[in-house]
């Protein structure tokens, strides 16, 4: 075996030898001996990294993903066109004519297609849910494979989103179900009671919806639909089922991190069962697993961010090109991630988060455009006054009294900008607090410590004209006297790489700033400023810290 090995890598190197680079490609020759051939000629790096996206390249995928991804991306903006399915009563009914419905149903279809003449067309409600139970492709299979004795695939399906071809299929639904209407009302849909199915699946099927919930909001901005860059994006797919591979293949215990147009195209694949398990054998050797019931934040020890970064070295390490294109992604990364010793995968969606706190700051312009604010010599002031603010938190830091202190809109917008600079941020409020002023905006900010705001407002006025002696509010300056936002300032570890905004942190550790929508209140803000607890803090010491 060993004198064959070598013979091959001796030819090898004689076809290598004869030929140019920029061929090299083009003949049938082991990787590895162009690696090795590489290390002792001194192969230009940028050659070798061709070489390797090549070979990623030659990954073979038995559906057309472009297509495919183009109708995957139509059927997830008409669901989010009907959010009562992301989560509610209309999601549990819906999984439950999933389960009682849908899957007989198309288990009799696979079976004989003479069922019904044309493409079998699911219900928009039951579409939903077998989109979410095909992306945990192991756990679908398995469930097939109990109830049905093999895996419903969804050749011969036709989306619900295209509108047309169902009238053959609701035919069928009424004569197999007569008591079940085919399209599920989702405003009429009402919690009741649901009798126990034999053939039910126990994957949580509620929770697996709510986080895909937001995942056509990241893959709608990352410009995909786009033909060369939808081409682009099955060939960087190629490319990281490759890298996965690459690390099995060395033993490598590394976790893989797709961006959110790689993990488009990997949702797309799994949404064809029968491709994605053919294809994942025969290049892994079983199937490449998407749980997205892990937690994503930290693996082994290690955040997203991390994770993340460790991707992306690999990938511009073995294939010389940028991981994440900004004309590909909104987010550097999606939390979906790939355990190559186990084939396992987590999901968690941070879109969500992100497009509340867009909605929290919506109406801060309009408040902000208001105030006047654009003048030279009255943003001279604002700054002043911006300063005079965080003159008054640290000082009743350092006397102990715990006031709310409430912000002006004018006021506000300076605190926005500097917070808009982060390393000048950081480093300011270190100097000035000993650690990072918080400016958190998920809580209610309707009340604190049972005051209302306008009494809160009183009490900061009251201080700022006693300190200075100067009208805290200003009509000039103002269109009302305070802004919607009251913040809390509590003394926190202060983070060595970044100042990732945490909810966990926050609910458990850190400061808490409260908002409300503009129409509520005409806004307040305030900071409470609180002494630190170290025993609370402790678990902030090594990265976390308030959001």
């Amino acid at each position: 075996m060993l004198e064959v090995e070598t013979m091959q890598y001796i030819e090898a190197f004689e076809t290598l030898l004869s030929n140019s680079n920029q061929h090299l490609h083009q003949r049938k020759i082991p990787l590895r001996y162009i690696m090795k051939f590489s290390q002792l000629t001194g192969m230009k790096k940028e050659i070798v990294q061709n070489l390797e996206w090549l070979e990623a390249q030659k990954i073979e995928i038995s559906i057309d993903l472009i297509a495919e991804s183009k109708k995957h991306l139509q059927f997830l903006g008409v669901v989010d066109c009907n959010q009562l399915l992301y989560d509610g009563h209309a999601l549990k009914r819906a999984i439950y004519r999933y389960n009682a419905y849908w899957l007989p149903l198309l288990a009799k279809h696979s079976e004989s297609t003479s069922i019904c003449e044309g493409p079998l067309v699911p219900p928009f409600d039951c579409e939903w849910v077998w989109h979410c139970h095909r992306l945990n492709p192991v756990r679908y299979k398995s469930d097939c494979e109990e109830f049905y004795g093999r895996v419903l695939d969804n050749s011969g399906i036709l989306s619900s989103a295209n509108g047309s071809c169902k009238l053959q299929t609701e035919k069928l639904w009424k004569r197999l179900y007569p008591m079940e209407s085919y399209d599920l009302d989702l405003d009429m849909a009402i919690s009741e009671p649901i009798s126990p199915l034999e053939k039910c699946t126990t994957y949580d099927l509620v929770s697996a919806a709510k986080r895909q919930s937001s995942f056509y909001l990241e893959v709608s901005r990352a410009n995909v639909d786009s033909e060369i860059i939808m081409e682009e994006a099955v060939g960087r797919y190629k490319a990281f089922l490759y890298l996965i591979k690459e690390n099995r293949e060395k033993t490598i215990r590394l976790i893989s991190v797709p961006t959110y147009d790689i993990d488009l195209i990997w949702h797309t694949h799994q949404l064809n069962p029968s491709s994605y398990y053919k294809d994942m054998v025969k290049i892994f050797g079983n199937i490449l697993q998407h749980d997205d019931t892990a937690d994503s934040h930290t693996s082994e020890g290690m955040n997203l961010d991390t994770v993340f970064s460790g991707t992306t070295a690999q990938w511009e390490e073995t294939f010389g090109q940028r991981y994440w294109k900004a004309s590909m992604d909104t987010t550097p990364h999606t939390s979906a991630m790939v355990e190559t010793e186990r084939s396992g995968a987590g999901s968690r969606c941070f879109a969500e988060a992100a497009e509340k706190s867009a909605k929290r700051q919506s109406s801060f312009y309009l408040e902000v455009s208001r105030a006047n604010v654009d003048s030279e010599i009255i943003m001279e002031e604002v700054v002043g006054r911006y300063k005079a603010f965080l003159y008054l938190i640290k000082q009743n830091g350092e006397k102990t009294i715990k006031p709310i202190c409430v912000l002006t809109y004018n006021i506000d917008l300076s605190w926005h900008t500097h917070q808009l600079n982060p390393s000048s941020y950081y480093k300011d409020m270190v100097k000035i607090f000993g650690n990072i002023l918080q400016h958190d905006d998920t809580a209610d900010s309707d009340t604190s410590e049972g005051m209302n705001l306008d009494t809160v407002y009183s009490r900061t006025t009251a201080q700022c004209e006693e300190t200075f002696g100067q009208r805290y509010w200003k009509a000039s300056m103002d269109t009302i006297p305070h802004t919607q936002l009251w913040w809390r300032l509590r003394r926190v570890m202060v983070i060595k790489s970044s100042a990732r905004c945490s909810a966990m942190a926050t609910r458990k550790n850190s400061a808490r700033c409260f908002a409300v929508a503009a129409e509520k209140n005409g806004g307040l803000g305030s900071v409470n400023l609180m002494e630190n607890n170290a025993k609370e803090n402790a678990p902030l010491a090594e990265g976390a810290t308030a959001a």
